[in-house]
């Protein structure tokens, strides 16, 4: 499974959407974690980044460009048969 979560300005909710995602009872299927800042100005990549799971990659796009160009970026760099797209505002 390959997650998608794009995230626009979500340093507040992004290390705990982590958190759930990785303690869930179907952690071990997931194979990667693609997370795009879409414009963030609060350090949402920096804190994405810097979570503690190698699954985990950050593309941080510095100019926001919309949810649905960014997940086309990163759903065309998925490797897993199914990918999981989350948004960082609900658990």
């Amino acid at each position: 499974v390959s997650v998608v979560l794009v995230a626009h300005n979500e340093s507040q909710r992004i290390r705990r959407k982590l958190q759930n995602l990785f303690a869930s009872t179907k952690a071990l299927q997931i194979r990667e974690v693609l997370i795009g800042s879409d414009g963030s100005t609060d350090g949402t990549a920096v804190i994405a980044g810097a979570f503690p799971d190698h699954r985990v990659k950050v593309a941080d796009f510095t100019e926001r460009r919309g949810k649905p160009a960014v997940i086309n970026d990163l759903a065309a760099k998925c490797r897993g048969d199914v990918i999981l797209f989350l948004d960082a505002r609900q658990d």
